[in-house]
């Protein structure tokens, strides 16, 4: 539910979560995975959620996954998925 409002902190997710940045890091890396990887990944698929069932904009999908800018958006999106998000919307 705070993914539109930008990238949130390790520190603010373990606070949520009631516990420490530490047991936060720790926890993940028990299930071979980091915060940036498990953030970028939630983005990623909600993300390509938007890119199938909707035809908004990919700077508004952009937006609402937390980035202000498209540019850093599709960045991430081709680091995680190998397809910039306009790509993968006409390959489907």
């Amino acid at each position: 539910s705070y993914l539109s409002e930008g990238y949130s902190s390790q520190k603010k997710a373990a606070e949520l979560m009631n516990t420490s940045v530490r047991t936060l890091t720790r926890r993940l890396a028990t299930c071979g995975v980091t915060y940036r990887t498990l953030i970028d990944d939630l983005r990623f698929e909600t993300a390509k959620e938007h890119l199938l069932k909707s035809d908004k904009r990919i700077g508004d999908i952009a937006v609402s996954v937390g980035f202000k800018h498209q540019a850093d958006f599709t960045r991430m999106f081709k680091r995680v998925g190998g397809l910039s998000p306009k790509e993968y919307r006409n390959s489907v």
